[in-house]
């Protein structure tokens, strides 16, 4: 036997881990399926004893199919009624007809397993150490052509009506255990199955040397089964989970296991609506409370043991409490101070109520409300006032920006009326991950009695409903929905103010109210405030840089959406939090990339641009890569009009097209 040669491996079964797992089991996302190439004679074909011509090729490949494996079978010949037909079998051939051409057949079809059958031919002869010696030399030219190829060699079948034959052919199979034994301690990746021993020689065979569709069967599972026992992998899931969510927005987490089959996935522990896309692993859900939600998401292929992984989702809003503080005063002045503590977070907002009480109304004119010394700005439609027991009541809201606040710690609230006031109640109360700019929406009311409300409509998913309410006689104020929260509550002896939060799911009409212990005036004031929004944008040009206008730029869910301005810029915002896609759709236009995905978007996103790269995808299959650099070769240095890859329009495909087709790789 000739020597062994080449590169070398400590295992076989390293080869197969690290060929297979890295993209012989590909998910449903364009990874590069298993190349399988059928090798050999007419019972390769399929030609003889076999309906429709397709010999093992299409059990084999129906079983690999339905078990999950993405395969391809190789070759320049074509045979069967069955949708992946290739193959390099040939009527009457042998090994050492093989050989002379056989770099060529590899070079065509890139094998990543192949499927060698060989020998039947020669058998009517007697020289079987030089028939092993030819399959031998197929082998050396598979493994100097690429030495991570996995072989699976068969010992070949037997005659119908020649026993002298079949001896000759078990002695050749013996001498091919030997061949596949050394290549394997040579590291090679090959395997050995006995076809000899599959079939049943009365009832599987066409004639003397073809199988029936029987008989293929049974070679269907012999191949079948060394090859699902290379390419099976259990699942190991490899994604780190998302932990934290926001209330109201979508959590998106894509759960990715390794494993061949390619696995599937399932909840088994998960809150109400949460989804996961069996085949992509896409868990989706839009929670509508806080808390802390269990998770455990299953992976499965039928390859033991399946992969769990079990995680915790915490809920938050996106607007979030800081603090809250109040003040009054029981006796007449001018002035009420009291000491607010604010944090040091992003994105801050400080909302301020008062309620002045006083029987001039002309007297509860504020002057200035200041934290820090910095004047607060009053919420536009957020103040009413009201008469009654022969007194007035006046509730105001005040607020201050981020960019206007100082930093960390207690600084004081100062409110100031133009003259005295007999009563002023006060309360602040601060919020973090806020959106710069006036409250959003603003409601008052007044009533007598012992309960008030009003009706606000936010403008934003998610938003935080900050009011107040005041009575013009004490009593003690209590909200009336389980979801408000109470967050500050002051009174004089004769009038009573209290502040609140409440958040809201989605931007649709709110009730807020509450009840006095006391038949009094009640007035009532409030302001919506939205949530943080996060900015992306770009712009949107061709590969040589000049703008595309009016190209859509779509977000979703929940985002906004903008056309590009003749600069080719888009701006669109997402709140804070937000998950999902952006897309830019224009016709007759193939942008690259076609989307965007973004997960839990915290800061603004500059620079996201896109490229319309329409003409230089010269094979339309939405990709810039080689097989347009292949067409352009075809066309190198061509003159003429309208030649393909011709980008620059000078007439010639050069290196100056070339140059161009980079800019948009």
């Amino acid at each position: 036997m000739m020597d062994l040669k080449g590169w070398k491996s400590s295992k076989v079964t390293a080869i197969i881990c690290a060929a297979l797992l890295g993209g012989f089991c590909a998910r449903a996302t364009g990874d590069e399926c298993v190349r399988i190439l059928p090798l050999g004679d007419s019972i390769t074909r399929g030609y003889y004893g076999s309906a429709g011509r397709n010999g093992y090729r299409k059990p084999l490949r129906t079983q690999l199919v339905n078990s999950g494996y993405d395969v391809d079978f190789a070759g320049e010949q074509r045979d069967g009624n069955f949708s992946d037909p290739n193959h390099e079998g040939y009527d009457g051939k042998t090994a050492a007809w093989l050989n002379p051409g056989m770099t060529g057949r590899l070079t065509t079809s890139r094998p990543d397993i192949v499927l060698y059958h060989i020998g039947t031919n020669n058998l009517s002869g007697s020289d079987i150490a030089t028939y092993a010696q030819d399959a031998n030399e197929t082998l050396e030219i598979i493994y100097d052509f690429d030495p991570n190829i996995t072989v699976i060699l068969a010992k070949i079948i037997l005659t119908v009506s020649d026993p002298a034959r079949n001896v000759r052919t078990h002695n050749y199979n013996l001498l091919l255990e030997g061949i596949a034994q050394h290549w394997a301690n040579a590291g090679y990746s090959i395997e050995l199955v006995d076809m000899e021993n599959a079939l049943n020689y009365t009832t599987d065979m066409a004639d003397n040397l073809h199988p029936n569709d029987s008989g293929y069967s049974k070679m269907a599972d012999v191949w079948f089964a060394v090859v699902d026992d290379l390419l099976a992998a259990a699942p190991v899931i490899t994604s780190e989970p998302v932990v934290d969510a926001i209330v109201s927005q979508l959590y998106r987490y894509d759960v990715n296991a390794d494993g061949c089959p390619c696995p599937v996935y399932s909840l088994t522990t998960y809150p109400s609506g949460m989804t996961i896309d069996c085949n992509s692993g896409l868990i989706e859900w839009t929670p509508t409370t806080t808390g802390h939600f269990d998770v455990t998401v299953k992976a499965s292929n039928g390859k033991e043991p399946d992969a769990y992984q079990s995680f915790t989702i915490t809920l938050s809003t996106i607007v979030k409490f800081d603090a809250a503080s109040s003040g009054f005063s029981n006796s007449a002045g001018t002035t009420l101070s009291w000491q607010h503590n604010i944090d040091g977070e992003d994105n801050r907002i400080l909302v301020v109520g008062v309620l002045g009480k006083d029987a001039n109304p002309a007297d509860l004119t504020i002057n200035s409300v200041t934290y820090n010394a910095v004047p607060m700005t009053p919420a536009a439609g957020a103040g009413i006032m009201a008469s009654g027991q022969g007194n007035y009541v006046k509730a105001e809201l005040y607020y201050l920006l981020d960019e206007n606040l100082p930093s960390s710690g207690p600084h004081t609230v100062t409110v100031t009326y133009e003259n005295s006031v007999d009563k002023i109640i006060a309360g602040a109360v601060s919020l973090v991950n806020a959106d710069q700019n006036c409250p959003e929406a603003a409601a008052v009311n007044s009533n007598a009695g012992t309960s008030i409300s009003a009706n606000i409509t936010p403008l934003t998913d998610g938003a935080w409903i900050v009011d107040m309410a005041g009575s013009s006689d004490y009593g003690v104020l209590s909200t009336n929905a389980d979801d408000m929260s109470l967050r500050w509550q002051e009174g004089t002896g004769s009038s009573a103010a209290a502040g609140g939060t409440r958040m809201v799911t989605s931007a649709q009409q709110t009730t807020m109210g509450w009840n006095c212990t006391a038949a009094s005036t009640l007035v009532h004031s409030l302001v919506s405030i939205a949530p943080k929004k996060c900015g992306i944008s770009g712009v949107i040009s061709d590969p040589n840089g000049l703008p595309i206008e009016g190209v859509l730029v779509s977000a979703d869910p929940n985002g906004n959406s903008d056309t590009t301005d003749s600069n080719g810029h888009y701006q669109i915002t997402a709140l804070l939090g937000w998950s999902g896609t952006v897309a830019v759709t224009k016709e007759q236009c193939n942008f690259k990339p076609a989307e965007r995905t973004y997960n839990n978007v915290t800061v603004s996103q500059s620079a996201q641009n896109y490229i319309n790269i329409s003409g230089y995808d010269l094979n339309d299959d939405g990709l810039i890569d080689w097989g347009d650099v292949s067409i352009m070769q075809s066309y190198w240095l061509q003159s003429g009009p309208n030649i393909e890859g011709d980008f620059n329009n000078d007439g010639t495909v050069n290196t100056l097209d070339l140059a161009e087709l980079a800019l948009v790789w």
